[in-house]
């Protein structure tokens, strides 16, 4: 799809220390995105380490960048609660530290979908570093509450009817990487800071859909977890 007009975008990324994987993260976003960033966003979450310190002051020199603290207790909700609300942006992306981008045109396939209006937020097909498959939609009901569909599914395998290589619907995406508007994000309140770590994404993509959006996934964003 056509992406109309230039939609602005801001790549929220938490960490805390791990001041080479986040340096990787970044470098990874910047080889071929296929559609402009306008800033990223890290969330310091009570980094102690010096590496990390040399990190930030390199971060806050560097153009399109800002650092915000969160210190205290990890809340994964919480903290990307925090740097939304900073944010001035068409479009909210909230990504890992642990990701890095190894596709071309990854945010532009993401972006060509999260401007419909129909559509509340959009995720990225993942892979393991060996190639085995993490992320390409969220089932309800697997594993108890929600799973990943195909996960650990060999690298040069296909799911059922190919559903890992299309973009279609599903119940829930993964946050490790998700786009959302975010006027939708303020409309349906963010996350849900009670799930600190686990299925914040999930319960706000449910919020979602009984809002009336859909949440898709595409395989044409794929990057590395």
């Amino acid at each position: 799809r056509r992406v109309h007009g230039a939609p602005t975008v801001s790549i929220i990324i938490p960490f805390r220390d791990q001041a080479a994987l986040t340096m990787s993260c970044l470098e990874s976003l910047e080889v071929a995105p296929g559609h402009k960033i306008s800033e990223v966003v890290f969330v310091d979450n009570g980094s102690t380490e010096p590496e990390t310190r040399a990190l930030r002051t390199m971060l806050e020199r560097r153009p399109a960048t800002r650092v915000i603290d969160y210190p205290g207790a990890f809340n994964w909700a919480a903290i990307n609660n925090a740097a939304a609300a900073t944010c001035t942006t068409d479009m909210l992306l909230f990504l890992n530290n642990d990701i890095e981008a190894t596709s071309e045109g990854w945010l532009h396939a993401l972006v060509e979908l999260g401007q419909r209006p129909e559509v509340g937020a959009v995720g990225a097909r993942l892979i393991y570093p060996d190639g085995k498959l993490q992320h390409a939609g969220v089932v309800l009901g697997l594993g108890g509450v929600a799973s990943h569909l195909f996960i650990g599914m060999p690298k040069g395998q296909r799911g059922y009817f190919s559903w890992d290589r299309v973009v279609r619907g599903y119940s829930a995406v993964t946050a490790a990487c998700m786009l959302v508007r975010r006027e939708v994000f303020e409309e349906t309140g963010g996350f849900d800071e009670a799930f600190a770590v686990g299925f914040n994404d999930v319960d706000f993509c449910i919020r979602l859909g009984k809002a009336g959006y859909r949440l898709l996934y595409t395989p044409h964003a794929e990057l590395t977890h």
